[in-house]
């Protein structure tokens, strides 16, 4: 399967390919796929929730391409090794982390090449461009950054694009602010620390690098936690800092000063470790698979915060028509007088990005949009005129019954003028 050795019982992105592969949920394409004109973007696209996609050959490069691997809730649960319905509470109990594994550099994949000297990122790798203008950068959009807090030495991982600035350049995205990291004022104590880009890695690592800072515990073993295992770690080469021993890539740095703007931190990368024969990752901004990654711990943290307002609150979903995070489902297992209210009060307080609550009696199975966009114009209110007018004011109370959604599915047969085999 597109020459790549599967690894049965590791916590890696080959192994997940490997059950994607199995399930006939991977498609390769064959043919040589343009970087610089999005040409891959509307492959991926096209793809996006069915099937994750492997470029074998990137233009100009050898190293091949996927992406796409985790852009389904029941992919995720699979990877986590619980049933889809119980993927939220598995993310929100308070199961003991799992202590990572410390391997020795001999046997850690990631180790089996270094790179050192002359660095050129764009040049090793396959690294997309996500705009079409001629001076549009490339970028790693599923790179995890590691370093230590310079104030409290805690681990920080975070996953967020870095743009490719230079060839051995990497400038984080304004998002990292928005998640506390310390350098939201510039540099300070950064400055010179070491650093680490964590490319290619299994989708539970992924999802918790969006945990947002020490505050809330170790990411590797929280991540252990949900799967059950240890995660195997290994030394950088320059630095203290751990990283996944079976990741595909790691880019080793310290943080500069940017020579272009003044004060906007980048990582000057010094190193590169890889295995003999590396896959890129890389994650299509917008695609069902970025929402899902971003949006299901802000899920489970909403489910947390709701069961402390109505114990009876059995799920949340932010729907793709909301872009997972403005508009939000709550399913309640009996909606009582008064609870729809507190509920949608206590979901549009929780976050400024919460736009709109849609609140289901009794209907777990059914958290899909457009099940749920079928039943708001034919919705029922119940109780008495005081409870709908408070509820009315903040979002809809839905009671779904025989609705069924319609689904819009990709015939393969239009996919095959595109080069992709299944």
């Amino acid at each position: 399967m597109c020459r790549m050795a599967l690894e049965e019982e590791s916590l890696s992105l080959r192994n997940w390919l490997g059950q994607l592969n199995a399930r006939n949920e991977l498609a390769r394409v064959a043919r040589t796929v343009r970087l610089d004109r999005c040409e891959w973007a509307a492959i991926v696209q096209n793809l996006d929730g069915s099937r994750a996609v492997w470029i074998e050959r990137a233009a100009g490069h050898r190293v091949p391409l996927v992406a796409g691997i985790c852009s389904r809730r029941d992919w995720l649960a699979l990877a986590i090794g619980v049933e889809p319905s119980m993927l939220l509470e598995r993310i929100t109990s308070a199961s003991e982390p799992m202590p990572a594994e410390i391997v020795p550099r001999k046997e850690a994949p990631v180790k089996q090449v270094t790179r050192r000297g002359d660095i050129d990122l764009a040049r090793f790798f396959p690294i997309p461009r996500h705009v079409l203008k001629k001076d549009g950068y490339p970028w790693i959009t599923a790179g995890v950054v590691v370093y230590r807090d310079p104030f409290t030495g805690c681990p920080w991982w975070f996953l967020t694009p870095l743009q490719v600035v230079g060839p051995r350049r990497l400038r984080p995205a304004g998002v990292c602010a928005r998640k506390g990291v310390p350098f939201r004022d510039g540099m300070g104590e950064l400055q010179d620390t070491p650093a680490a880009v964590v490319i290619g890695l299994h989708p539970a690592l992924l999802t918790a690098a969006q945990i947002p800072g020490p505050a809330a515990g170790n990411p590797v073993e929280r991540a252990g936690g949900w799967v059950g295992r240890s995660i195997e770690m290994v030394c950088c080469d320059d630095s203290e800092l751990l990283v996944p021993a079976r990741a595909e890539i790691v880019c080793e740095g310290r943080w500069r000063t940017g020579a272009s703007t003044e004060g906007v931190p980048e990582i000057d990368i010094q190193t590169i470790t890889h295995r003999a024969r590396p896959i890129f990752q890389t994650i299509l901004p917008g695609s069902g698979e970025a929402r899902l990654i971003a949006g299901i711990l802000r899920e489970a943290d909403l489910l947390n915060h709701l069961r402390r307002v109505v114990p009876r609150v059995a799920a949340v979903h932010g729907p793709d028509v909301g872009t997972g995070r403005h508009h939000v489902v709550v399913v309640l297992k009996e909606i009582r007088p008064g609870d729809a209210d507190r509920v949608m009060s206590a979901a549009l307080t929780f976050s400024p990005e919460i736009r709109g609550v849609v609140v289901v009696e009794d209907a777990a199975d059914r958290l899909d949009s457009p099940q749920v966009g079928w039943a708001i114009p034919a919705e029922r209110w119940h109780g008495n005129e005081e409870d709908r007018s408070a509820v009315a004011a903040f979002g809809l109370c839905v009671r779904m019954e025989e609705w069924v959604g319609h689904r819009f599915v990709m015939p393969e047969e239009a996919l095959s003028t595109m080069g992709i085999g299944f």
